[in-house]
């Protein structure tokens, strides 16, 4: 065989018109993925702004409570009241209220194949 047969190269190119059409539909997929992903890290950037005005009020709560711990008897302290205090001071500061990550972006396919299909040789290079 010398050469791709006409209804072979027929099927190519209508597999390559496929290819590029749904190359065209994932590039515009990507692209509402990218705004998609921008808004999303823009709203995390917003929560994470919130998470610090949080972090701050229960920083100060927390050194309000422990003034006041500090300030009570040793008896107080050690006993069963001091000791509750301390569990209730304790699950203040284990509030988990850690930044959120943004997301990453998806990496972009790489929707060549229709090119390098249209690209390759339908006859036999002769010297």
């Amino acid at each position: 065989m010398k050469h791709v047969t006409k209804p072979h190269q027929k099927q190519i190119n209508e597999i390559v018109g496929r290819l590029h059409d749904a190359a065209a539909e994932i590039e515009t997929a990507y692209e509402a993925q990218c705004d998609a992903t921008s808004t999303l890290n823009s709203k995390i950037d917003e929560y994470n702004s919130v998470l610090a005005d949080a972090r701050e009020v229960v920083g100060e709560i927390t050194e309000d409570m422990t003034e006041y711990r500090d300030g009570r008897s040793d008896n107080w302290r050690e006993g069963e009241k001091g000791r509750a205090f301390d569990d209730w001071l304790g699950a203040w500061n284990d509030l988990e209220l850690s930044d959120i990550a943004s997301v990453d972006e998806a990496d972009k396919p790489d929707t060549l194949h229709g090119d390098a299909l249209a690209g390759a040789d339908v006859d036999f290079p002769e010297d």
